[in-house]
């Protein structure tokens, strides 16, 4: 998940937007506190920004989670294969068994859906401060 989230602009557009937002006045009063940057970081920043961060992490697990084309690549054999590309076992030479393998994706989308329900608000939250809504 952790390469995906540096290739993924969405997740920089929306940090660039909180950030470019975030009132400076906060810092600099921080700072006349004789707060350290270490402490304004995680007192300060981090607790504003965590609607975004929340967003930011359920968007970058979907793609990941919906990757199909580079662990189809990566991996050789049924073992290690992921869930998208274990989905192709219900595809044989004879006919796709439409039954099973809709049952198969609804359990396989089903972890998005919760993870999703979840951090509803906070990814509608951070999509509207950005500006995206």
């Amino acid at each position: 998940m952790l390469p995906q989230l540096a290739s993924s602009a969405l997740a920089v557009f929306l940090l660039r937007q909180q950030l470019a937002a975030f009132p400076a006045e906060l810092i600099e009063s921080a700072q006349l506190a004789g707060a350290s940057d270490r402490l304004i970081l995680w007192r300060i920043v981090v607790p504003n920004l965590r609607p975004v961060l929340v967003a930011v992490g359920i968007v970058v697990f979907i793609q990941t989670w919906n990757e199909y084309l580079w662990p189809l690549l990566a991996t050789s054999g049924t073992e290690r294969a992921t869930v998208q590309v274990g989905l192709r076992i219900f595809e044989t030479e004879q006919g796709t068994a439409w039954g099973p393998l809709m049952a198969a994706a609804t359990l396989v989308a089903a972890p998005l859906v919760v993870a999703y329900a979840f951090a509803q608000r906070r990814v509608t939250d951070a999509f509207l401060r950005s500006g995206l809504g």
